[in-house]
């Protein structure tokens, strides 16, 4: 499953960047620890489902190296019960609300979260056809 959402996300990832060698992080922590985060970070004392930390460099061998990306999966698994998206979705569509992060969008006010939510919705959606091959060649085997 690990390795299926990777390649999701390098689908995401290659459409927004255009970098021959590209490294990010995104870890998953409980609601407790995204809180934590974000206060120590951020100074907002409050749960949230995604923040993240972009560095955008180059190191010295030519790898592009976009930032950390930290998920609250209890946030995810509280939307996916709350939608009719998969765990596995609702955590990609956050971690790709992560990566436009890097590509320079925001989402300060409603105009640019908006903008944002269906950027997320398109790019999850391609992730999802891909994702959705590898889980239905998954099952033939």
């Amino acid at each position: 499953m690990k390795n299926r959402m990777i390649r999701a996300l390098k689908t995401v990832v290659k459409k927004l960047f255009k970098k021959d060698k590209i490294a990010l992080t995104i870890q998953a922590v409980s609601n407790n620890e995204i809180k934590k985060i974000n206060r120590k970070y951020l100074r907002k004392n409050r749960v949230t489902d995604v923040i993240a930390f972009p560095y955008n460099e180059e190191d010295h061998s030519g790898n592009y190296y976009l930032g950390d990306i930290v998920v609250s999966y209890d946030q995810a698994m509280l939307y996916s019960d709350r939608s009719d998206k998969s765990i596995m979705k609702e955590f990609l569509f956050l971690s790709i609300h992560g990566i436009l992060h890097f590509a320079g969008y925001d989402d300060k006010n409603e105009r640019q979260r908006q903008k944002m939510i269906k950027l997320q919705n398109h790019l999850l959606s391609l992730s999802s056809c891909f994702f959705s091959v590898i889980l239905l060649l998954a099952s033939c085997f």
